[in-house]
C-alpha cells in the first residue's frame, strides 16, 4: 500500500517538474551561476557568528544565575533573571552586528564619533 502511494506521488512530481520546465518557471540552477566572489561564504560566516553570539551570551548568563542560586540558596529566581538578561544580550548582540560600526561605538559616515 504504500509503494503504491510512493509511486503515485513520485509520478505526479514528475509530471508537474515536467509541466513547469515546459513553461519556463523552474529555475534550472547549475553550477556556473553559483557567485565566484564568496558572498555565499561571507553570509554563512556571519550566520554562525550571530548564532554563536547568541547561544552563548544566553548559556553563559543561565550559567552564572545557576551558580549564583545554588550560592544564594534563591532556587530558580536568579537562573530566569540571567536567562532573560542573557536572551536581552544575545539579541542585543545581534542588533549591533547587523547595524553596522555606527551601533557599535565606532565612526560614522561623516568620520566623527
Amino acid at each position: 500500500m504504500a509503494g503504491d502511494d510512493d509511486a503515485e506521488l513520485k509520478a505526479r512530481l514528475a509530471a508537474l517538474s515536467q509541466k513547469l520546465a515546459e513553461t519556463g518557471q523552474a529555475p534550472e540552477k547549475s553550477a556556473a551561476e553559483a557567485p565566484l566572489d564568496g558572498s555565499t561564504g561571507r553570509a554563512m560566516s556571519q550566520g554562525m557568528k550571530a548564532m554563536g553570539e547568541f547561544v552563548g551570551a544566553i548559556g553563559v548568563s543561565a550559567v552564572i544565575g545557576w551558580k549564583l542560586d545554588d550560592w544564594l540558596g534563591t532556587a530558580p529566581a536568579l537562573l530566569l533573571v540571567f536567562l532573560a538578561l542573557g536572551t536581552v544580550a544575545g539579541f542585543w548582540n545581534i542588533y549591533r552586528m547587523s547595524a553596522g560600526p555606527s551601533a557599535r561605538g565606532g565612526f560614522g559616515r561623516n568620520g566623527k564619533k
